[in-house]
Order: C-alpha cells, then structure tokens, then sequence
C-alpha cells in the first residue's frame, strides 16, 4: 500500500535516493548538472526549513516519488544560503569550472529571495519527481492530494508552481487533471519560456464565537512555572475562555506537569513535531484559536484574577478592538522587583514603531476586527512582529487600560555592550525581514527603538516600595 509521509533532516540515506530520483527524473536541467550532492543539501532544506516540507511516497520501503514545497520560499532560500552557504560555494565553484556559463547562473542564485517575494501569500511546489517505472500510476496525484491537504487556505491565496512552456505537453495535462490553471508566461534569462500553474483551494471558514477569550500560551522548558500561569487562567472571574498551550519540544518534564490540568475540555494542549520557535508556535495556536478575543500569556508570566474580565468591560464599553493594561516585574522565584510598568494612554502606527509600548502579557485584540494574524519565522522580537500586523490596517490604535493586571516574569539580568548590539541587530531583523522595510528605513527604526527604549524606563517604569 502506498504511503505519503515528510521527509526527516536525519534521514540521509533516503535524501540521497530522492537527489538521484531528481538527476533521474530531470535529466539536463540546470538544478541535475549541480549534481547529487548539492541537490542533497538542497533538499535537507526542505527539511529543516520551518515553513517547508518534503514529502515523499512510498510502497514496502520503496521510494516511490517525492515533493518539495514552502510556504515562505523567500525565507527557504535565504535559509539555504545562511545555513548551506559553503557546500553550496564549493560545489557552485566546481560547476562553473565544468560549465563557466554556470557562474551567471549561480550568481543570479542570490537574488531568488527577493524574486521570491510577492504581495499574496502563497504556497511554491519547487519540485514533484516519479520514478519512471511509477508513472501513469497515480503517485504524482496522490503526492498533490496529500500537499492541498496539509495548505490551509484560510490563510494561503494559492499553491505556485513552474514548468516547461514549450514541448512540455503531458505535463501541463497532468497539472490541469489536478486543478491547477496558468497564470502568467515568462522567459528566463537563459531564454527558456517558461509557465506559472496556480491553484486556488477553498478557504476554511474560520469560526469565531462571541464572547470566548482565545488565551494563547507557547511553552519550551518551563515546567517550574506552567502550572502557576495555567492556574492564574483557571482562577480568572472571567470564565469563557479557551488556553491553546503550545509546547515546542521541551525536555524537561513540561507534559507532566500540564497533564492534570488537560481535564478542563477548555485546555488545549498541542505539541510541536520539531523545535520551530516562539513565533511559529504561537501562530499555530492563533490558527487554533476559535475565539472573539485573543490574548497572550507566556508559560511563566501571570495574571490578575480580575484580568480578563476587566480588560473585556474596558474594551466593550468604549469600541475599542486592541488595548493593553500596565503590568509589574517579579523575579524567577515570583517575588516582586517592585518595579510598575505602564505606558502612553495611546498607541498609534508612529509610536509603535517608535517603539514596542505593550507588553505582550496585557494585550488583548478583536479577532473581528484584525482576522488571522500570521508572522513570520523571527526568533527575536516576534511578539512586536505580531503589533506590527495590527498596524498595517489604516487607523489602528491600542488604548491603555491604566491599572496593574499582570506580572512579567524576569529569569535573567544582565546588561552588556554586547547585549545592545544584539537588541540593535534583532531589531533591524525585525524591520527588514519581518515588516519588509528597506535596510535604510529597518536601520532608522531599529535605532528609534534603541532611543525610545532609553526613555521609555525612565517615563513609563517607575521603582516602588510596594505594587
């Protein structure tokens, strides 16, 4: 029986059977005269790349036909040169000895991640292969089948695909018998012309119920802290809610220790198949998430009993569809720093990215009003990430609910020259891969954010004897 699974970075062995099932299959394309190793490293990306998957398709063992997509082709690629970058230059050097006119080509490699990005967000089929002996037999089918499935396309406009324009006939009858229509005709540089296949799936309705507080909770090694910030949820006044905790491969004993309280049907406990980040995990737990509201708690942070409840009277009250509360600093054992954090009464698109006002334990948004909110793969800075996507909507404010409602857990202290130089470089990332500004501008903010930080402390933190 035949079997479509993804393809694991550790398995070496069946990486080098699909590169040979692409020289077999491709004969005399650019990506096969690179040869079996670099097509190798090319598709272990696919593997360890969050947002990117292969999938093969197998029979008793047998490797049947494979397939390689992403959902952020731009970011695989940069992916590739940042982590592959030298196998990638050596077997790059050796080619363009054998073939010289191979170096342009190589060269204009470089660009793809910016030739990759367009304003829909889509889905790119890079590669599908059959062995010979396999075709007319369905596996080709079968490994689209099992791709339209795993794309959800509540959030994803299309999956993309390339092929052959000219004398390519029975393999645009095979994309067309499987949905997919031509969008656009173009010619590369080497002069082959070239044709783009689309297809567009059904979007999921996303159900939204009235009143429920969606609580999103990404967890990675806090077993010493989940089950006060679970409990502080329980304990809420406010009681409609649902906590989508998402675990991304602790190894610690986080399971059992969240585990008791999976008995309340509103806790939802989901775990990463990989280690991805906060910023990945948290966007599967807002695609989970079914409720009017969202808010955002840290596996080690806190609330207030009357948070939620609060927070929902204050927005309700005054229409407003993003507001966040002050909040106060404990230390890792849950002693207060005595230290009170607030911020500006409003918080408009020239103060957010001036800087990151709200604290991402206090916010709270309309999932009405804003949709599904998705961020890029950004490991520093991606709860700002997701601000910034409330404020690529015209006339977006977050108004502040002037009361102590939470409490923020520190677990480490420590100030360095290097420790600015990386908030520095974190930021630009923010501002130039993330929100897709220009290196100048994401360079501007990023120094703006470093200014506004300074100042911020001094105006909004305030030292206390007692919170």
């Amino acid at each position: 029986m035949v079997s479509i699974r993804a393809v694991s970075s550790h398995e070496k062995t069946l990486l080098k059977k699909i590169a040979e099932l692409h020289l077999a299959t491709f004969q005399g394309f650019f990506l096969s005269f690179m040869g079996k190793r670099f097509l190798r490293y090319m598709y272990q990306s696919y593997t360890e790349h969050p947002k990117s998957e292969l999938l093969v398709a197998e029979e008793d063992g047998r490797l049947l036909g494979f397939a390689a997509y992403s959902e952020e082709v731009s970011s695989l690629y940069r992916y590739m040169i940042k982590h592959h970058f030298l196998p990638f230059a050596w077997l790059g050097f050796f080619a363009a000895l054998r073939r010289p006119s191979a170096f342009f080509h190589i060269l204009r490699a470089f660009k793809k991640p910016q030739e990759a990005e367009r304003t829909e967000s889509y889905v790119y089929l890079a590669s599908i292969g059959v062995t010979p002996e396999e075709k007319s037999k369905g596996i080709g089918s079968n490994l689209i089948a099992e791709l339209k499935k795993r794309v959800d396309f509540s959030r994803v406009d299309y999956i993309s695909l390339e092929t052959d324009a000219e004398h390519n006939d029975p393999v645009i009858a095979f994309y067309q018998k499987n949905g997919f229509a031509p969008a656009r005709t173009f010619e590369t540089p080497e002069g082959r012309k070239m044709i783009e296949f689309r297809y567009k799936g059904a979007a999921k309705e996303r159900q939204i119920v009235d009143g429920l507080v969606s609580i999103i909770m990404p967890s990675w090694n806090t077993a010493n802290y989940i089950a006060e910030s679970i409990q502080c949820v329980i304990e809420q006044t406010y009681q409609n809610w649902e906590l989508i905790i998402v675990d991304d491969c602790s190894t610690d004993n986080t399971d059992e220790v969240v585990a008791p309280f999976l008995k309340d049907q509103r806790i939802k406990y989901l775990k990463n198949k990989n280690n991805v980040g906060a910023a990945l995990s948290r966007n599967r737990a807002i695609k989970e998430a079914q409720g009017e509201w969202v808010a955002f708690l840290d596996s080690d942070d806190l609330w207030m009993p009357e948070k939620l409840e609060k927070q929902i009277d204050f927005m309700n009250a005054h229409g407003y569809v993003l507001s966040f509360t002050e909040y106060e600093k404990i230390d890792a054992a849950g002693n207060p720093l005595n230290v009170y954090v607030s911020g500006p009464a409003t918080v408009n698109k020239r103060k957010m990215y001036r800087y990151d006002y709200i604290g991402q334990l206090t916010m709270m948004y309309s999932a009405k009003h804003f949709g599904l909110i998705q961020i890029k793969d950004i490991k520093k800075n991606n709860d700002y990430a997701i601000r910034l996507q409330f404020y690529k909507q015209a006339g977006t404010v977050a108004y502040l609910l002037k009361e102590n409602l939470a409490k923020y857990r520190i677990r480490k202290q420590s100030i360095s020259h290097d420790k600015l130089c990386k908030k520095l470089k974190s930021h630009y990332d923010l501002f130039h891969f993330c929100d897709e500004k220009s290196a100048l501008v994401a360079f501007w903010y990023a120094c703006w954010n470093m200014w506004f930080g300074f100042w911020k402390k001094r105006i909004y933190e305030k030292k206390t004897r007692s919170v």
